[in-house]
């Protein structure tokens, strides 16, 4: 790396560019991937109600972009793309900004509301009201309309009108658009656009009265749309531009949130005590190499390596959580301690962390053993080290301040290549003890064919691994000065 900062700056131009670029190419890969896989948000529709109609498919498709050639899509993914302004969602209770049309006995027993948005689009929606009494003719809930066919569109009152043996006579109220006869077919005008909030009431000879409403849509206004941004907004602070989790019916970015505090409070830990315990071994078994602590140490270090995580898992699990029932068998947190002060929820967090802690330290402490040996048999044959014994410094001093250090370097290296494992989470630990961390989520969301969650973690993945190398980079250059002014 050069010395001067022009060259320094330029030096990492040039990595944050090939960052960039890769991982440009990687959201391409893993979006034409994710396409390839069976399972997108339709198809798992269809699954769901195999009753569905071959031209709502067909609509469904359309509307999310789903018939358009793979760059398309990706460019809707990574870019954004304009959408008509849809009409409010509807709940199964009665929002705080809905407006009540009427209700109580004159409609059948129900509420009938309207939520209108800002931009003039309404929803039509009704709930059931047990305390009312109900008359003799009533309004069932109808659902919104949808017109494909503008001009030739007509809706048949009577299909949702209870107690409807005798002649019904019906009436548009509230100056509501369109045109209903007395016989109850209704008519959309055609020059009508937008969702709107049409209301009847309907009356049998002998004078029962009901009340209702219902939404018809014909074309989205086309000068009513909004911009849904992409993925690459996200690098301007915009969070939503994620997307949204179809498994959890939520933003990806709530989801990452908590995800990755619950990975870095496993993995962590995990790293840090498997460094305390495999470097001074490390060194120990380099000092007295070939002798049976040397041997004994690496045979525990072998199975550590090889023990697969699941099985040990589940082994640590049903000793220590079945039989002895010292912690928790799974799980972050003991269902209502949330409600518990804050030292009673940190404890009960620390028995629940404690076994797969365990797990992954042991598995990793064989490694950074091995790791560490090898480093420093490497060093202590060296000139400088037999010097320094020569001028008659002590043993430790020899070790510890000569040879460790250098030994010392490609382990630094290796621990900064280790930052992505702290962000991605180790799945099948996290699996077994249904730890709720990157890990599980990653598989779930292959699991579930979540695309967005999917893509979302691989490219953090990704870019922590990037950066990870770009750090071990820099440390090498500090650790080792030889390679400061090569």
């Amino acid at each position: 790396m050069p010395t001067n900062g022009v060259g320094r700056v330029k030096v990492l131009g040039i990595r944050f560019l090939q960052m960039g670029l890769i991982l440009a190419a990687l959201s391409v890969f893993l979006f034409v991937l994710m396409l390839k896989m069976p399972g997108n948000p339709v198809d798992l529709l269809i699954t769901s109600n195999p009753r569905i109609k071959a031209e709502d498919v067909i609509r469904l498709k359309k509307l999310k972009g789903l018939d358009q050639p793979w760059y398309v899509q990706y460019l809707r993914w990574m870019w954004g793309y304009y959408e008509p302004l849809k009409a409010p969602m509807l709940g199964s209770t009665l929002p705080q900004n809905a407006h009540v049309l009427f209700g109580g006995q004159l409609s059948g027993g129900r509420v009938w509301y309207v939520v209108k948005n800002e931009s003039g689009l309404e929803s039509v929606g009704t709930i059931w009201k047990k305390q009312h009494p109900v008359s003799k003719v009533g309004v069932l809930p109808i659902p919104s309309q949808v017109m494909d066919v503008p001009k030739h569109f007509t809706l048949d009152l009577n299909r949702f009108v209870m107690g409807g043996d005798e002649k019904l006579h019906f009436e548009l109220i509230h100056g509501s658009p369109g045109m209903l006869d007395s016989s109850g077919v209704y008519t959309w005008p055609e020059r009508g656009r937008g969702q709107k909030a049409i209301q009847f009431s309907v009356r049998n000879k002998i004078g029962d009265q009901a009340f209702g409403a219902f939404s018809v849509e014909r074309d989205p206004m086309p000068n009513l749309k909004i911009f849904n941004r992409g993925f690459i907004f996200v690098l301007l602070g915009d969070t939503q531009a994620m997307g949204f989790s179809n498994t959890y019916k939520r933003p990806v970015w709530e989801l990452l949130k908590g995800r990755v505090a619950n990975t870095l409070a496993l993995m962590i830990p995990a790293i840090l005590l498997s460094l305390l315990i495999a470097l001074p071994l490390g060194i120990y078994t380099a000092r007295r190499q070939y002798s049976w602590s040397d041997y004994g140490l690496n045979f525990l270090a072998f199975i550590g390596i090889s023990l697969p995580v699941f099985w040990f898992g589940i082994l640590i699990m049903y000793i220590f959580a079945e039989r002895l029932q010292w912690f928790p068998a799974g799980g972050i947190l003991t269902p209502g301690v949330e409600k518990d002060e804050l030292w009673n929820q940190l404890v009960n967090r620390f028995s629940h962390a404690v076994l797969p802690v365990c797990v992954l330290s042991i598995a990793y402490a064989g490694r950074w053993l091995r790791y560490m040996r090898a480093s420093m048999l490497e060093i202590l044959p060296s000139d400088y080290i037999r010097t320094a014994r020569a001028k008659g410094l002590s043993e430790n001093k020899v070790i510890f301040k000569h040879a460790l250090r250098n030994a010392l370097i490609p382990i630094v290296t290796l621990l900064a290549l280790s930052i992505p494992v702290l962000f991605g989470g180790a799945v099948l630990t996290e699996t077994v003890f249904s730890w709720p961390g990157m890990g599980r989520l990653q598989y779930d969301a292959i699991l579930n064919s979540d695309y967005y969650v999917a893509i979302v973690v691989f490219l953090i993945s990704a870019f922590w691994v990037m950066v990870g190398n770009l750090l071990a980079d820099g440390l090498y250059r500090w650790v080792d000065p030889r390679m400061r002014n090569s």
